[in-house]
């Protein structure tokens, strides 16, 4: 898994299913392999000297609550339907007495010593190529200054030059040592020893003495002492052994989307149940059918929604969730409508990681159906940006390939001619290196960096100039004013920071202001360039023999009074296939609704009114 010493091992062959509930099988879809390579890209094993202090284990995040990893999942058939599901990863030691563990630890040793063996060829490679090339470099005949051929040159050759110059340097630096040396020897005359202390003295420094060695400061006996112990521990942590810290992943799938918040608190409880020692003799099954039967909104708390004005926000006193008494927690009382993972955590997210000219830019580019690549350092925060996404992207719904966690290993789905939006976890800057990344920015693809804040829009054709034009002032500066007010709003008490915080504790009613306004801005920043199309939607198509027929170019008519820029992006989006489902959905919506006003049910309710209207006229 890396190249350093400390970097944990991955085995992506070795996913074992350890339990499941319920007993049945789920089918093909939902094998513990296939599952497996989408939440948790393999296992991690780190190898630790077995005298390792627990504390120092915690600090590093590689156990304990610190080393717990939050994702979210979507798994998508061949018949588009999705299926919602939350993870946790957690990170645990495991004893040497265990059958196998043993054995485990010796393979791990073997690989640690061809890894490390493997890191010293390639340093000497890498030398030896540098040497060469430099070598050539200096070999070449000199070249007038200011001609094409030496600009050519230095510019082929500058990364060379500057790898070699650190080798060479050093090696004339000990050239010139020796030489001086062996000068001062030779010269070296009674009562030399008064006119360096003169020169020390008047503050003038031979250059000449700056390349002499100094003498090794002594040690001190405290340093000495302590140097002695860490040898001794070090020599008996060898001896003892080495220990393996394992990573296991609990998944849930086949919730509701509007309940995630739920699922991964029932899972956070599971793993916290299991993580304590006298907790052990716990059923796993029996918490997990009460999970399953109490763990949900009933019909009248999923109706909860927030009121549309900040004031009634603020002031609102709905009625609580309460959380059933598990085993070992307490009850938890969560206010409602529930924090959405996506619409509020994953808002507040990217809109803290990336600047709000690029983030309306982002949804630009979703609304023509182009694809869009998010990497992060964190798989809490990639997938909740990659889902936030589809939030502020509403009312339209994507059509297209979604997976807010893929794996590195499927890399080469880039290149897929379908639009997609997938998310995925790296901890460097290799993806953005490789080939199949550039060469699908040439073609469509746009990047999003969450720990650098930045966005690599796509080389396509005339689409960067076309998708940066589109933005309205107005709502770049209100989204600079809602960004500056999360800043202030996070503090000691707020989990905008912490992903583990938030399933505590939530968010405040003033945080959830602020991102209510944030959603209320994107969507009038998205009504503002296509119009209110779900009042007016019948006006841009026609109807042939009962069926409704949508034609984008009435639409772009209607809305000429935009700018070129503006209408080019109109007429894309007008084209997309997320566009004509909306439009499509919308009709069927109507359809539906005047059948059931000339069927029995509007006969009923139109007969109801008129008797109470001819009631209350009579009583006038």
């Amino acid at each position: 898994g890396g190249t350093t010493f400390l970097d944990p091992f991955v085995l992506k062959s070795s996913v074992d299913c350890v339990d499941k509930f319920p007993g049945f099988d789920l089918g093909d879809d939902f094998a513990p392999e296939e599952i497996s390579s989408f939440c948790c890209d393999g296992v991690k094993i780190r190898l630790i000297p077995q005298f390792a202090p627990d504390n120092a284990l915690h600090l590093l995040g590689w156990v304990g609550p610190s080393a717990d990893q939050y994702k979210l999942l979507v798994f998508t058939d061949g018949n588009g339907t999705a299926t919602h599901g939350v993870a946790v990863s957690v990170s645990s030691l495991i004893p040497n007495d265990q059958p196998g563990v043993e054995n485990l630890i010796d393979k791990l040793h073997f690989n640690r010593s061809k890894r490390m063996y493997a890191r010293m060829i390639q340093k000497w490679w890498r030398s030896c190529f540098e040497s060469k090339k430099s070598a050539e470099i200096l070999s070449k005949p000199p070249l007038q200054a200011g001609s094409k051929d030496r600009k050519r040159r230095l510019g082929r050759h500058r990364s060379s030059l500057l790898r070699s110059s650190a080798t060479g340097g050093m090696k004339m630096m000990k050239k010139i040592g020796k030489k001086v040396t062996k000068k001062k020897k030779k010269n070296e005359v009674p009562g030399g020893n008064d006119n360096e202390d003169c020169n020390a003295h008047n503050g003038i420094h031979d250059p000449d003495e700056a390349v002499c060695e100094e003498t090794p400061t002594p040690l001190s006996d405290k340093a000495k002492k302590l140097g002695k112990e860490a040898f001794d521990h070090m020599e008996s942590s060898k001896a003892a052994g080495d220990s393996i810290i394992v990573e296991k992943t609990y998944v849930l799938i086949g919730g509701k989307e509007c309940e995630q918040f739920l699922q991964l608190i029932s899972l956070q409880h599971l793993v916290d149940i299991e993580r304590e020692e006298h907790h052990k003799d716990h059923d796993r099954y029996d918490y997990l059918e009460m999970v399953q039967e109490k763990m949900c909104l009933e019909p009248r708390q999923a109706r909860v929604q927030l009121p549309n004005n900040d004031l009634q926000i603020l002031k609102q006193r709905p009625p609580p969730f309460e959380t059933p008494a598990l085993n070992g927690i307490d009850r938890l009382s969560i206010p409602l409508p529930l924090p959405q993972i996506a619409g509020h955590w994953g808002v507040a997210a990217i809109l803290q990681r990336l600047q709000p000219d690029s983030l309306l830019s982002i949804l630009n580019l979703l609304l023509i159906e182009r694809s869009l690549l998010i990497i992060g350092s964190r798989s809490d925060v990639v997938t909740s940006c990659t889902c936030a996404l589809l939030t502020l992207i509403s009312p339209f719904q994507w059509a297209s390939n979604f997976m807010p966690l893929l794996p590195q290993d499927l890399l080469d789905f880039v290149n897929s001619p379908v639009p997609f939006i997938i998310g995925m976890v790296s901890q460097s800057d290799d993806i953005l290196l490789d080939d199949r990344v550039k060469q699908a920015m040439k073609e469509g693809l746009s990047v999003v960096d969450l720990t650098t804040g930045r966005v690599y829009l796509t080389e396509e054709a005339g689409i960067k100039s076309i998708v940066k034009k589109c933005h309205s002032s107005h709502s770049i500066s209100k989204l600079y004013q809602y960004k500056r007010r999360l800043l202030v709003l996070r503090g000691v008490d707020s989990s905008l920071e912490s992903f583990s915080t938030f399933l505590n504790q939530g968010l405040s009613k003033r945080e959830i202001v602020t991102l209510h306004n944030v959603c209320s801005c994107v969507k009038g920043h998205i009504r503002k360039f296509f119009g209110d199309v779900s009042d007016k939607w019948q006006e841009y198509g026609k109807y042939t023999n009962g069926t409704f027929d949508f034609y984008p170019s009435l639409l772009t008519e209607d809305l000429r009074r935009q700018s070129e820029s503006q209408l080019q992006l109109l007429e894309m989006m007008s084209h997309s296939q997320l566009f004509v489902e909306y439009v499509d959905e919308r009709q069927k919506a109507t359809a539906s609704t005047l059948e059931n006003c000339r069927g029995d049910v509007g006969k009923f309710i139109a007969a109801w009114i008129y008797i109470h209207w001819k009631r209350k006229s009579r009583q006038k």
